[in-house]
Formats: C-alpha cells, sequence, structure tokens
C-alpha cells in the first residue's frame, strides 16, 4: 500500500490511531481476514479492479481464505472499475439472484464473468 493509505489522517490511521507503518500488528488485527471461521454466513463481493482505495488483491485473498475454510463466496470483478458506486443493471439481477438464494433457499446461478465499468470510475 502506498500514498494515500499511508496518510497520518487516512481512514486507516484514524481507526488505528496512528499511520500503518507505526502500528503494523493493530493494522494486522483489524483486518476482516484474520477472522474468516468456518460458520460465517455466505458472501457475495463486488470490487473494481482498478479501484484507487481498497486493492481488488484483497478481494482475492478474503475469497481464497472464505473458500478454504468451507464458507460460500462469490466475488464479481467489475473490469476498470473504481471504488464503489456501481450501476450496471446486470449487476442488479446478480445481486438478486444471490439474495434470493440465502433468502429464499433458491437454486439460481451467480454469473461470476467480469462486466465491464458503465463509465470511467474513480
Amino acid at each position: 500500500m502506498g500514498g494515500w493509505h499511508n496518510k497520518p489522517d487516512s481512514p486507516e490511521a484514524l481507526l488505528l490511531g496512528g499511520p500503518i507503518q507505526e502500528n503494523q500488528d493493530l493494522a494486522q488485527s483489524a483486518s476482516p481476514i484474520h477472522y474468516v471461521s468456518a460458520d460465517d454466513p455466505p458472501f457475495l463481493m463486488i470490487h473494481g479492479t482498478a479501484d484507487p482505495l481498497v486493492p481488488f488483491g484483497q478481494s482475492v485473498e478474503l475469497q481464497k481464505k472464505l473458500e478454504a475454510t468451507g464458507v460460500t463466496a462469490f466475488l464479481i470483478p467489475i473490469e476498470n472499475g473504481g471504488h464503489g458506486r456501481f450501476r450496471i443493471p446486470d449487476l442488479d439481477q446478480r445481486i438478486g439472484n444471490f439474495l434470493d438464494n440465502q433468502l429464499h433457499e433458491g437454486d439460481k446461478t451467480i454469473d461470476l464473468t467480469p462486466i465491464p465499468a458503465a463509465s470511467p470510475q474513480r
């Protein structure tokens, strides 16, 4: 991580009470990947591959950890997508299928094919 994440007023530094570099153990303990357990509910992650704030690789690693622990985990990449605010009709359908499967015992397919960002993202 570099740039924004290393600043003393970054969200991470505010959460930890100081810069990440000075609080590395605390930063590790704040990461959700360290709290994965077999009794976690299914996950649906949607992440822009060009996210400037949260590296896409963090979602890939979380998905791997969840699956290795026996937790169902889906990751839908948004190609060249930035940080959130995805307005993509196809994505709405995929989210609906996931929720239907979880809340109503549905058996709908979750399409994990990457989706191109609808417009330039930041």
